[in-house]
């Protein structure tokens, strides 16, 4: 697949929404049920808790001129990656944002499209999240590439995975969960719109879940990683593009972060790279890693 960008400079951004459910109001209708738990983060709130706490207190926070528009964060298991997304999360505590849109790669099904959840709740072991239901359906209705394919979200882990760290930082928030299932120009053309819709709203966050390369010995995963993060980091879409089409980096929602890197290009500022990591870091097995990053 080649990827081409049209706008050169480009900050990165990243957007979320998730709300809590009100307590004593009962269940809510239309709940997706989480399929990782106890998998890839522990099975019980208080552990949940205690374990996402740790990983953003221990945390750097940098100093932010201006709003947060996005962030990119991982979603592999807590034990490999938990702290490199507490990195980025931990810069959104606080902001006046009530909405995260999150964005992952199809990992389980193989579609043709965009996949945006309209309404009900995420369930986890912390609070019943609830969907922005508006947000979502105007989403929707933006382009016929996208719709409501449920089999794309039913087993997903890569919005899953986020819901805790942003259920820590803001137990108000709403999410509108979007998977995307082509990795193609036009997706990339789609997403660009999407989000630059998003990114419009001060009160709305990105939020961009991706990992990085996999299963590269630790020597040349780095090289990978650190190329494609290079480009990120100067906000140069063309030669992230330039990157990925050579084969000199890996990410597994290439679309995704092409369309990020160009609708922030037209608010200015700039990104910031907050942790690199892979999972030869954390087990000692550097034979075949994957590679995670967060940016600002």
């Amino acid at each position: 697949m080649r990827f081409s960008a049209n706008t050169i400079m480009i900050p990165i951004v990243y957007l979320i929404t998730i709300s809590a459910f009100t307590a004593n109001a009962g269940p809510p209708k239309n709940i997706r049920e989480p399929v990782v738990s106890g998998t890839f983060y522990p099975g019980s709130a208080d552990e949940l808790k205690k374990v996402v706490d740790g990983f953003l207190g221990a945390a750097k926070l940098k100093e932010v001129n201006g709003r947060v528009v996005a962030v990119m964060v991982p979603h592999a298991g807590y034990t490999y990656s938990g702290q490199v997304a507490a990195e980025a999360f931990a810069q959104l505590k606080g902001k006046p944002i009530n909405t995260y849109v999150i964005v992952s790669p199809s990992h389980r099904i193989a579609f043709d499209g965009i996949s945006v959840y309209p309404e009900g709740h995420f369930k986890s072991h912390l609070v019943f999240v609830e969907i922005y239901s508006k947000l979502a359906n105007e989403i929707i209705k933006m382009d016929e590439m996208i719709r409501y394919y449920s089999p794309a979200h039913a087993q997903e882990h890569g919005i899953e995975v986020e819901l805790p760290f942003i259920q820590r930082i803001n137990e108000k928030a709403k999410i509108v969960p979007i998977v995307v299932g082509s990795q193609s120009s036009k997706a990339i053309q789609v997403l660009e719109s999407v989000f630059t819709r998003i990114l419009s709203s001060e009160n709305t966050v990105l939020v961009m879940s991706v990992d990085l390369s996999h299963y590269h010995p630790y020597e040349q995963a780095v090289k990978l990683d650190t190329t494609g993060l290079a480009a990120v980091e100067k906000l140069n879409a063309k030669e992230f593009a330039e990157k990925v089409n050579s084969d000199e980096t890996e990410v597994d929602n290439p679309a995704g972060i092409m369309a990020m890197l160009m609708a922030a290009g037209s608010l200015g500022g700039h990104a910031s790279l907050l942790k690199y990591a892979n999972s030869g870091d954390v087990t000692g097995d550097k034979s075949a890693v994957v590679g995670y990053g967060a940016a600002m």
